[in-house]
């Protein structure tokens, strides 16, 4: 078996093919497939999201200064105490959250690949042998990202500090596929991700504003049909990994088994 120490140097010796109108076409071609599951399971993120974070902050602040924080949101902003607050209520809800993520592209896999999928699917890595470096993974990113972000916030700089997350976001896209399909550890998925991404840095960034362009058309339907225009930006992204990287038929799932505790 292929050492990840060779596995990652194979992705920067290798020249990969990627192109734009194929990728594109494999990504809607696979939402047709998922729309629906994904679409809840968007919807259900979203909920849990909301509650774990509002939970989380009511923690930290207490509930009964929760309502005066909301309200008074705009001028916390700046606040060294509201970002320490945000920062831990954010990761807090990335790593709980994340085997979810990676469920969406279980999900992607098992359509494009013709394999079952249901909404079972979607939460089937909280229970797999896969959870612990998914976690770390969300873990390590989210943190880190935020810590930078908010010292850039704290510099007087907010604006730059939200691009700095967008890039963090941008440039760690694959982590949880290599995860996934090529059996790596946390760290070692995060270097690969931002290896693979540099490679075709405009191109993968231009695919990646067309889908988001294309997921806030669910806006229109009263907002509601966001949840269900969503999933094509992971689709995207896993039409991404799949040309550039390529998922065996018998992939890292198969061979080592999908341990559900």
């Amino acid at each position: 078996m292929t050492s990840t120490k060779e596995k990652l140097q194979r992705i920067k010796q290798t020249k990969y093919r990627l192109e734009f109108g194929e990728v594109l076409n494999d990504s809607l071609e696979n939402y047709k497939k998922i729309i629906w599951i994904a679409g809840f399971a968007f919807f259900l993120l979203t909920v849990i999201m909301v509650v774990f974070f509002f939970g989380a902050l009511a923690f930290f602040t207490g509930a009964s200064t929760l309502i005066d924080t909301m309200t008074d949101m705009g001028n916390l902003e700046m606040s060294p105490s509201y970002l320490l607050v945000t920062l831990i209520a954010g990761v807090i809800v990335a790593t709980a959250i994340s085997p979810l993520y990676a469920g969406i592209f279980q999900v992607c896999h098992n359509a494009q690949t013709s394999k079952p999928f249901d909404v079972n699917t979607v939460f089937m890595h909280y229970k797999t042998n896969f959870r612990k470096q998914i976690v770390i993974s969300a873990l390590l990113i989210s943190l880190s990202s935020a810590i930078i972000t908010d010292l850039i916030t704290l510099a007087g700089f907010p604006f730059i500090g939200n691009l700095f997350t967008y890039f963090a976001q941008f440039i760690t896209l694959f982590t949880l596929p290599f995860i996934l399909f090529e059996n790596m550890n946390a760290i070692e998925a995060i270097q690969a991700s931002i290896i693979t991404v540099f490679k075709k840095f405009w191109l993968i960034l231009g695919l990646m504003i067309v889908s988001v362009i294309l997921a806030m058309l669910g806006m229109i339907a009263i907002c509601i049909g966001i949840f269900f225009t969503l999933p094509i930006i992971y689709t995207t992204e896993y039409a991404i990994y799949r040309r550039m990287i390529g998922i065996d038929e018998k992939d890292e799932l198969d061979e080592i088994g999908i341990n559900i505790e």
